[in-house]
């Protein structure tokens, strides 16, 4: 950034052609106080100005190690005036005769620094070439060495210079001083004071508008501001930009120049001030810095305490702007996840913490700008979430219990209802069984021209969907479980018997078997895909045919009309139905006909129903 400034500097300084009456400066001599003390003067009421290395006030001499200060060890005295006189040296020869003075100051307040110069007639106040910074003194304690100019016309001799230093009731460090310069010309830059900087910039039809105060000793030159702008310090990706802009003088020394409108970023400026002879640049180490930015929404608000939910309910207040607002973008965790032109929003949520901020979009004379961001606000959530959906499929006509689990769900058995559930088209869950508030069984029915394929589940929670994607598919049906037989597949009221039911795959666990009512099942055995059970018939159980109903505890598989219950005469007339015994009278045939029937009957008989 600097560099950048360097190199317009350079270009815009040009060379400058000297003014008329105007000499270019020449060094006479220099005292840098490190080999001896220059010949300088202590003096005073108490004398205090010591030559050496300073062990209080400034970190460090200007140069070297050694300087003049009052005190090198300690704060100055009270009620005392010290002087420091400068070495004898002819001035009579040198053309323009300048002094330059590093000084570094630490004043108590009402205690003076000032310049007192002789002109033949006695030491008397004198002022530098721009002045003094307070009421006939110096004062400035910004602890850095200042250059510090003195117009030396009409003096003969150095030794008619002199500092002073004057203390009241207070104590500080005091003055130090180092580099001491003699110059014949104009060895004085312009200075540049009293500069209206601007911190932050909002606008965006203009750029920020500098104003200064910029005077030379003897006429000015020039003046221009150099600015290069960092867009990344506010988020923005385009390259480093940057240019000149030239003063225009307002009257009493006052100049002023206004940047283009320039996007959000940090902007780096300088002042260079020309003579024609000397320049200078303000200020002359970083630069000063002015942030342009678009102001963020204010008053970003978020739940009060903990939060249920996929969505988080975010509102916030419209930025103070004269810019354009055309929408929000909000930000969970430094990423965008929303965008909308509304004061509020409920805003994606991940959990278990997340941070929320919101940005706003201005429509600007650069184009379409974001802001800065308000807030983050950060909200402890418990997202639901579906984990897992078992089993992962089933087939076009099945009747399967289908096993939700997840995370925050909260399911509650009183109020959870089968419909909850979705798994696509074609597919009803018919009921539901909440085993824990986070894991439920749903009985689904597949329809048995449900497309085939995958799809997702979808649980509706209060006002909250949950979803898992691809969590579920439906297979063909030709290849669904089925019941194949059932042997017996028949038996009378009253009757104990031995079933061996069939399946076209074995079944997922030990199944229970249910034939309706007035049917007792015991004894359930499974063999691959035979099932056998024990059954029980009772006197008074409905006749006719009857559903097969396997449960394996994951797929409910039936066979309708798979078992028939006949009354115990329609067993007799169907043992009887052979008609006459040959060999014997129709009466001696129908006596032993009933005697055989009556004995299949008390076998049947074997153990008594439930």
């Amino acid at each position: 950034m600097i560099a950048v400034l360097a190199a317009l500097l350079l270009i815009l300084g040009g060379p400058w052609s000297a003014l008329a009456g105007t000499t270019a400066p020449t060094l006479v001599t220099s005292w840098d106080f490190e080999s001896d003390d220059g010949g300088f003067t202590s003096g005073g009421d108490l004398p205090q100005w010591q030559w050496g290395e300073p062990q209080v006030g400034p970190a460090s001499a200007h140069s070297g190690n050694y300087v003049w200060g009052t005190a090198l060890d300690d704060l100055y005295l009270r009620e005392n005036e010290n002087t420091l006189t400068l070495t004898a040296l002819d001035l009579s020869a040198v053309d323009q005769p300048v002094l330059i003075i590093q000084s570094w100051l630490d004043l108590a307040s009402g205690d003076s620094a000032h310049i007192e110069l002789d002109d033949g007639t006695g030491f008397a106040l004198a002022t530098p070439v721009y002045g003094y910074d307070g009421i006939d003194s110096l004062v400035s304690s910004d602890d850095t060495w200042t250059p510090l100019y003195i117009d030396l016309g009409g003096l003969t001799d150095l030794s008619a210079v002199r500092l002073v230093l004057a203390s009241a009731a207070s104590r500080a460090y005091g003055w130090y001083i180092d580099d001491v310069e003699l110059w014949s010309g104009d060895a004085v830059p312009p200075q540049v004071s009293q500069v209206d900087t601007v911190a932050e910039w909002t606008r965006f039809d203009q750029g920020p508008s500098i104003t200064a105060t910029i005077q030379d000793n003897r006429s000015l030159s020039g003046a221009d501001l150099a600015w290069s702008l960092d867009p990344s310090t506010e988020g923005g990706t385009t390259d480093l930009s940057s240019g000149v802009a030239s003063f225009t003088a307002l009257g009493g020394g006052r100049f002023q120049t206004t940047l283009p409108a320039i996007p959000p970023g940090t902007l780096t400026w300088t002042i260079q001030a020309d003579d024609g002879i000397n320049s200078v640049i303000w200020p002359d180490k970083l630069g000063q810095q002015t942030t342009v930015y678009l102001p963020p929404p204010t008053t970003l608000l978020g739940p009060d305490s903990h939060w249920w939910g996929s969505t988080v309910p975010l509102s916030w207040t419209a930025p103070d702007s004269d810019e354009t607002v055309v929408g929000y973008r909000v930000y969970r965790d430094d990423s965008m996840v929303a965008e909308t032109t509304d004061t509020s929003i409920d805003a994606p949520a991940v959990g278990p913490t997340d941070s929320f901020s919101v940005t706003t979009l201005f429509d600007t004379s650069l184009g379409q700008l974001e802001g800065r961001a308000v807030g983050p606000v950060l909200v402890d959530v418990a997202v639901p979430a579906l984990d897992s959906v078992d089993p992962l499929f089933a087939y076009q006509g099945d009747l399967v219990r289908v096993t939700v689990a997840g995370t925050s769900l909260l399911m509650d058995a009183n109020t959870l209802q089968a419909d909850a559930l979705s798994l696509g088209s074609g597919i009803l869950a018919e009921a539901v069984d909440v085993e824990h508030v986070d894991r439920a069984i749903f009985t689904v029915l597949v329809d048995p021209t449900a497309p085939i394929g995958t799809r997702d589940a979808v649980l509706s929670l209060d006002d909250q969907q949950v979803i898992l994607e691809d969590a579920f598919s439906v297979q063909s049906g030709d290849d669904r479980p089925a019941v194949l037989s059932v042997a017996p597949s028949a038996e009378v009221q009253g009757a104990t018997d031995t079933l061996t039911i069939t399946l076209s795959t074995p079944p997922d666990g030990l199944p229970t078997l249910d034939l309706g009512q007035g049917i007792v099942v015991e004894d359930v055995s499974v063999d691959g895909s035979l099932i056998t059970a024990d059954i029980a018939v009772a006197n008074d159980a409905a006749l006719g045919a009857r559903t097969v109903t396997v449960d394996d505890g994951l797929r409910i598989l039936e066979l309708t009309d798979g078992f028939t219950v006949r009354a115990w005469s329609q067993q007799i007339n169907s043992t009887c139905a052979c008609g006459v015994i040959s060999g014997r009278g129709a009466s001696g045939s129908r006596t032993l006909c009933w005697t055989l029937a009556l004995g299949v009957l008390v076998l049947g008989r074997r153990r008594p129903p439930a």
